[in-house]
């Protein structure tokens, strides 16, 4: 009750300070809305983050009508998430007309944003985009390469015992794996009983190649 307390009480202290509350609320509301199609509420919040970003740059709101926002939907402005939405909704209208036979998840998304569009509508019309492509089939789609067999792969290992890193040590292997989040052409692979070490803020998916966990996303800022 009291974290709930608190909450609406900083969000009142933000929203006394925006430029233009009532848009905000309208944002906030597209961004929340799920009564949609899967695909389309994904790419509404995109849209929605989008538009924060170009009134913000154009000076139309300040930054507490984004802190607002932000704080409303639980979406951290510097996050990789962020920035994936944000690329996202760059092709919202494009990924709109397709939105039956795109995947929902917006890793997935994010990575068909970075096609150019003659790719796009190559997969597109040959119906290799479907609503159940994941990540590594679409990277296998992309890039060749990564349909190699196991034999030829060369896997890179650091191996160390999170029990004897300091915490200035952690919080800095938090930031590599920010980084490392970005390139769509690495897999970061962490054992589950490791997991707990880094908190809130990663995502991770069991790996179909290890059975490890795999970072799916990184929600994290960087201390």
């Amino acid at each position: 009750m009291t974290n709930t307390v608190t909450k609406v009480q900083k969000l009142s202290t933000i929203a006394t300070n925006c430029k233009d509350k009532a848009l905000m609320d309208n944002m906030i509301e597209t961004y929340q809305s799920s009564t949609k199609t899967a695909v389309e509420n994904i790419l509404n919040m995109c849209i929605a983050v989008k538009q924060i970003d170009d009134k913000y740059k154009e000076k139309l709101i300040n930054d507490f009508d984004v802190m607002y926002f932000c704080a409303s939907v639980s979406l951290d402005r510097k996050s990789p998430t962020y920035r994936k939405y944000r690329k996202i909704g760059e092709h919202a209208a494009r990924f709109m007309q397709h939105r039956d036979t795109l995947p929902s998840a917006y890793t997935v998304l994010f990575q068909i944003a970075t096609l150019d569009p003659v790719k796009f509508e190559e997969l597109i019309e040959s119906e290799q985009i479907t609503p159940s492509l994941s990540l590594e089939k679409l990277k296998q789609l992309t890039n060749p390469s990564a349909s190699k067999s196991a034999s030829d792969e060369v896997n890179f290992k650091v191996n160390f015992n999170m029990n004897n890193l300091t915490q200035t040590s952690k919080n800095y292997l938090k930031k590599l794996l920010i980084e490392l989040q970005q390139f769509s052409d690495i897999e970061v692979v962490i054992p589950e009983k490791s997991r707990p070490y880094f908190g809130k803020g990663i995502d991770f998916v069991k790996s179909s190649k290890t059975g490890m966990l795999s970072v799916h996303s990184v929600n994290i800022s960087a201390p």
